[in-house]
């Protein structure tokens, strides 16, 4: 048996890889895509909390200014009415002041309180920028750290940093005409919410590309063990080693079902091999017993034709493709008498060959023993039937006795097509009722004489001219081989037989000969009845 080769490229290890970035990619970016949104949503929260922050802290910052300029204001009246304080200055009295003012001194960097001591003079409290800045950026909270800034009424930029930023609040300062402008930049509530994404996705790599996959790939390793079973399974037996087979695992689960597969495959492939060797050999054999029965189907056919004076013979035999039991045969007897046999066996191959040697022989022994065509006949049936009986083998058989001094035939068929005599445009059947060699045995046989018509033509046939068949699966059939016989009636025997052979080939062309194609012609050239 010739040896089985199966390629399988190993892939241990690469499953379970494989399923920790498949596990890995379809945890992790769900939860990125998870983490990006819940980044958005605390952005979002840390711009409200900004915002929310920021108005309580210029709320408590404006409070402290409101009692801080309410204060001074107070301490500046009772020293206009005679008082004395330590920290209240007489200055000039700014341009456009009212009688209580409140003003920043940009040059002196100072915030003044004041209030007017007559038309020139103003007695004032001073507090520097940088104290009052520090005293008010107190409430200041390290997550949101703030800029401080004064504004005019009309928005410049008195004191402090005014940025362009979405997170402000603008809140008007009590008694005054100057506002506080609190605000947070935009990099500090984006690079808080930045902050905790990081941490965040710090904490969901660590739990899951570290510890999940770690354990992914445990579980994965463990669950591709039966495939690398597989795998290994299917190296060996590419290797030769037909006798391996997969083991389930309890962790194979589909793979399970696939291994099975796999060595019910292996099994039938291993059973069709030894079953294609042995249809190997039987062809090998069978092709020797077709040799063998071709050799003795053309062994039936006689070597050379006996030669009669004005009698032209000519016999034909194409074999097919399956060895038949076919045969035809023409000798001469004692008297100068010729016998003329054409015989179907039923079945093909070498048993059938058999059959028509052994009747081919009887009929040639019986012959020559000078007993009639009725006795030859039945004595033939009689001993093929004793040897065939039991095998339900049979002849179909068409047989003649011709004497030339009488220009005389006599015939009898036994189950065979009837032979044609044509002569001039007519086409005569000549046939009796029997039925075939072996069937039986029989009690008598029925045989008719005749004279052959000068300028006439015997056909004898087997069936397997006249069934042969086209791509159409139509018989060429009696009528077509009658017509073509009478249309070639005047050429010589072997044109006749040669046209007849073209014809049928014609016909089935493209259709493989299922039966062998035989036959015989006799043409008789007296031009006058012998006597």
């Amino acid at each position: 048996m010739r040896q089985l080769k199966i390629r399988i490229k190993s892939a241990a290890g690469s499953l379970a890889w494989r399923a920790v970035v498949v596990s890995l990619c379809l945890l992790v970016l769900p939860l990125f895509l998870n983490t990006l949104y819940l980044y958005r949503a605390d952005y979002f929260t840390n711009v409200d909390h900004a915002r929310a922050t920021l108005k309580q802290m210029v709320e408590a910052q404006n409070e402290l200014m409101s009692q801080k300029i309410t204060w001074e204001w107070n301490v500046l009246d009772a020293v206009k009415k005679g008082g004395e304080a330590s920290e209240v200055k007489v200055i000039s009295t700014p341009q456009g002041v009212d009688e209580a003012f409140v003003i920043i001194d940009k040059e002196g960097e100072t915030f003044l309180v004041g209030v007017q001591a007559d038309l020139t003079h103003s007695f004032v409290i001073e507090t520097p920028l940088r104290e009052l800045f520090q005293m008010l950026t107190r409430f200041q909270i390290d997550t949101f750290p703030t800029s401080l800034a004064f504004i005019g009424k009309n928005g410049e930029v008195l004191a402090g940093v005014k940025q362009e930023t979405p997170f402000y609040v603008e809140e008007p300062i009590a008694q005054t005409s100057m506002s506080l402008y609190l605000s947070i930049s935009t990099e500090v509530v984006s690079q808080l919410s930045k902050t905790s994404y990081f941490f965040h996705f710090l904490f969901l790599f660590f739990f899951i590309a570290i510890v999940g996959g770690a354990i992914v790939a445990i579980i994965t390793r463990r669950i591709a063990r039966p495939f690398n079973m597989l795998c290994d399974t299917m190296r060996r037996v590419s290797e030769g080693a037909f006798h391996a087979r997969y083991v389930p695992d309890r962790m194979g689960f589909e793979i399970n079902v696939l291994g099975q597969q796999f060595n019910e495959t292996l099994d039938q492939l291993l059973f069709t091999q030894e079953e294609a060797e042995k249809e190997r050999i039987g062809r090998e054999r069978l092709a020797q017993e077709l040799k063998i029965g071709h050799e003795i189907q053309v062994n039936l056919l006689p070597t050379h034709l006996p030669q009669f004076k004005g009698l032209d013979v000519f016999a034909g035999f194409v074999p097919s493709r399956e060895v038949g039991g076919d045969f035809y045969d023409l000798f001469s007897i004692h008297g100068g008498k010729l016998l003329i046999a054409i015989a179907d066996t039923a079945g093909k191959g070498v048993s059938a060959c058999l059959y028509s040697l052994g009747l081919r022989s009887m009929l040639r022994a019986l012959a020559s023993t000078g007993k009639s065509l009725s006795e030859i006949v039945l004595e033939a049936n009689r001993l093929f039937w004793q040897d065939a009986r039991d095998s339900s083998m049979f002849v179909t058989l068409w047989i003649g006795l011709y004497h030339p001094e009488k220009n005389e035939l006599e015939y009898c068929s036994l189950g065979h097509p009837a032979a044609l005599l044509v002569e001039g445009d007519t086409a005569r059947e000549l046939s009796t009722f029997g039925i075939p060699i072996g069937i039986q045995p029989l009690e008598e046989i029925k045989t008719e004489t005749l004279i052959f018509p000068p300028k006439s033509l015997l056909f004898l046939y087997t069936d397997g001219i006249t069934e042969s068949y086209n791509k159409e699966d139509e018989f060429f059939g009696l009528p077509r081989l009658k017509k073509m016989i009478q249309e070639n009636a005047q050429f010589p025997v072997q044109e006749i037989g040669q046209r007849i052979l073209d014809d049928v080939a014609r016909f089935s062309e493209g259709v493989i000969q299922h039966d062998d194609l035989t036959f015989i012609v006799l043409k008789n050239h007296l031009f006058e009845q012998v006597t």
